[in-house]
């Protein structure tokens, strides 16, 4: 979002410190914030379609983001 702050934006304390989870994490936040400028935008018509399609994509990339996770934790033995 240009010339200012989005409703959902990583910011500097939720990041890890690992690259790879860092960079899922900006993608998740990315998403959720097309959504919500996409929901909130009064001009776009027909918005149902294309609000189904960013949250189906968010889901899979939160199923892919998670087994990341899951795999790294179990990497370092945590």
């Amino acid at each position: 979002m240009k010339g200012g702050h989005g409703m959902y934006e990583l910011k500097e304390e939720y990041l890890t410190g690992i690259e790879e989870i860092d960079n899922e994490h900006r993608v998740l936040f990315e998403i959720a914030e097309e959504i919500y400028q996409l929901c909130e935008n009064d001009m776009v018509p027909d918005k149902y379609d294309h609000i189904v399609n960013l949250l189906q994509r968010l889901k899979q990339y939160a199923i892919m983001h998670f087994a990341h996770e899951e795999a790294y934790m179990e990497g370092i033995q945590y």
